[in-house]
């Protein structure tokens, strides 16, 4: 799973230690894949279904001895591109751990898994689907008498499509991170949206 130059020549004149011959390696696996909203909690990307950008993710190698906190392993880090993907690269085989962390508020999921790499294995099934626990609905009507209240008797507009629009994990409506989640109105002008995230 690595690569390395192994050979190097040098004159030693006599009664001399030389002390800075090195040999780097240097691994060829990697390890990567999604972190996204999961609108229907069930563990797949289903097209409409958003990545999430700038969450970290940090990926450890447990070292030679494949032993948590061992002291020989090496951890490194990176943060989910605007649609959700990451990858680390430049691994060795072994066993891995990879963590992400900065989950937006409200959004829940398994934030850990651990997996083993092979010699220059490319994994690229290492997923974080995330779900929320909030939703957004009620209905759509008109407003026969013109009050902003739904009384009874008023009817309800089907086929009515609602956006909602989520400002992501930077809080702010109108930039790039921005979800919107959409549905119909039903035969009686009602909707609903769940699993969404706070914010």
């Amino acid at each position: 799973d690595a690569t390395l130059d192994s050979s190097a020549a040098l004159t030693l004149p006599e009664n001399t230690t030389v002390a800075d011959v090195d040999f780097a390696y240097t691994a060829t696996g990697s390890i990567g894949d999604l972190v996204w909203l999961d609108l229907n909690n069930d563990g797949v990307q289903d097209p409409g279904e958003p990545g999430l950008g700038g969450i970290g993710v940090t990926v450890t190698w447990l070292g030679p001895d494949g032993v948590p906190g061992g002291g020989d392993g090496l951890a490194f880090t990176t943060t989910t591109a605007p649609d959700g993907s990451y990858l680390v690269d430049g691994l060795p085989a072994g066993e891995f751990t990879i963590v992400i962390g900065g989950i937006p508020a409200g959004l829940s999921g398994d934030p850990d898994q651990t997996v083993t790499l092979g010699a220059a294995e490319a994994r690229d099934d290492v997923d974080f689907p995330l779900v929320g626990s909030g939703s957004i609905g009620d209905q759509v009507f008109e407003d026969l008498d013109h009050n902003g209240l739904f009384d009874s008797g008023e009817p309800g507009v089907s086929g009515v499509t609602v956006n909602v629009t989520w400002a992501g994990a930077d809080g702010v409506i109108g930039t790039a991170d921005d979800v919107v989640f959409t549905t119909v109105t039903d035969g009686n002008g009602q909707y609903g949206l769940d699993l969404l995230p706070a914010g």
